[in-house]
């Protein structure tokens, strides 16, 4: 009967016999220093993400169209036609106005 060799041609064990670890030693780990990126990136102004759709000014619009109503009392404009006025999905405005409170509810 043959017996299969415990380490390969090269000399190095198995990583299965090491407890995991890779032949050539490493822990095979991310770095600490990995990890920390974004808060050195901070540091130096750099903010990560996309950019927002819509700048301070066209969330005021937006809000100010929102809370605006006809003379029936209903709201004269959709999120719909909100979004496709400023070339947006509805939920980026949703997204915008859960950031920036509601004239009526800020003054109420």
């Amino acid at each position: 009967m043959l017996r299969r060799p415990k380490s390969p041609p090269g000399g190095r064990t198995c990583p299965c016999r090491e407890g995991g670890l890779p032949a050539d030693g490493r822990s095979g780990r991310t770095p600490l220093t990995v990890r920390r990126i974004p808060e050195a990136a901070r540091a130096r102004g750099r903010a990560g993400g996309q950019k927002p759709k819509l700048g301070p000014r066209q969330v005021q619009l937006a809000r100010e169209m929102y809370d605006e109503v006809d003379a029936n009392g209903k709201q004269k404009w959709t999120v719909q036609q909100i979004a496709d006025e400023f070339g947006v999905t509805r939920p980026t405005i949703y997204r915008h106005f859960s950031k920036v409170p509601s004239q009526s509810t800020a003054t109420g």
